[in-house]
């Protein structure tokens, strides 16, 4: 019996190390992303700040988000190439329970060299926009006293 005991954990073990191998080979946990989409209009400052949208993904699952001029945060999670950003308060106020289940997720799917495939389908535009990781975010120092 012992043997048979040994036998599985030594499996488990090997099926934990060959998924290892197995997951998706880029960093989502940080970083500041940047990107602009190309909106043509008649006042040039104002389709500047319709076009940028600057995101940063914080390692403890958080977001904030600059879309279009608005302020956005709420709370990330990954599944391979994708993330989905579930927002939870605009222009740092709280999104109501109500709206919220009205919203679809923000998706971002990884394309490779630090960029990012951007689609908010709540958003002003409803076209995808690429993002490109600006910054890797120095961690936060843990206090010791």
């Amino acid at each position: 019996m012992p043997a048979i005991r040994q036998i599985i954990a030594l499996a488990g073990g090997l099926f934990a190390l060959l998924s290892l191998g197995c997951g998706p080979s880029h960093d989502w946990s940080t970083g500041v992303w940047k990107g602009d989409r190309q909106l043509a209009g008649e006042d040039p400052a104002m389709m500047r700040t319709l076009s940028k949208v600057e995101l940063t993904l914080r390692p403890e699952g958080r977001f904030e988000l600059i879309e279009s001029g608005l302020s956005g945060a709420g709370r990330w999670q990954s599944e391979g190439d994708y993330v989905w950003l579930d927002l939870e308060e605009m222009l740092r106020r709280p999104i109501s329970p109500r709206d919220r289940a009205e919203m679809h997720p923000i998706e971002l799917r990884w394309l490779g060299d630090d960029r990012l495939e951007y689609r908010n389908p709540n958003g002003f535009t409803p076209t995808s926009v690429i993002l490109k990781r600006e910054t890797k975010p120095v961690p936060t120092p843990v206090r010791t006293d």
